[in-house]
């Protein structure tokens, strides 16, 4: 054996082998890029109403709003009275799934740069300023724009 070797090759593990295996998971990964392409959120068309990893979920009382500047903020798994209002500039806003945090009511956002995502919205929403991200929220009731860059499904 040849001990001025390092890595795999000293260990006795072909060289091809790991290359194999690294084309293997290149493959894969952009197989699934291809899928989506650089589209983000939820994928088109309906969506279960229930959670396929577990049972629905159950109420979780009501949301505070969200005010200021740079807060992260993640919601558990349950279902959320009323609105979730987002008043404030780069705030990001994240559930646990689609089917997993659902409001009841409206999202409604005053303010630039937010990012909600991974949340069902029951009620009619609105987001009011510019370069707010709201792809990866399904929306029941649709929303409105109001401003520049927003960013919706």
């Amino acid at each position: 054996m040849d001990l001025t070797r390092t890595g795999n090759a000293a260990r006795g593990t072909p060289r091809s082998t790991n290359v194999a295996a690294l084309v293997a998971v290149s493959a894969a990964l952009l197989g699934s890029c291809a899928l989506y392409g650089d589209r983000t959120g939820p994928p088109p068309g309906p969506v279960a109403s229930v959670a396929q990893d577990g049972p629905p979920p159950e109420r979780a009382g009501a949301l505070s709003p969200v005010n200021g500047n740079g807060a992260e903020v993640v919601l558990a798994a349950g279902i959320y009275e009323g609105d979730l209002l987002i008043r404030g500039n780069g705030n990001r806003i994240t559930g646990a799934g689609y089917d997993r945090t659902i409001i009841e009511g409206a999202l409604r956002i005053v303010g630039d740069a937010n990012v909600v995502g991974l949340l069902r919205v029951r009620g009619e929403s609105g987001v009011v300023g510019d370069e707010n991200d709201v792809r990866a929220v399904a929306f029941d009731a649709g929303v409105e724009l109001v401003g520049e860059g927003n960013l919706s499904r």
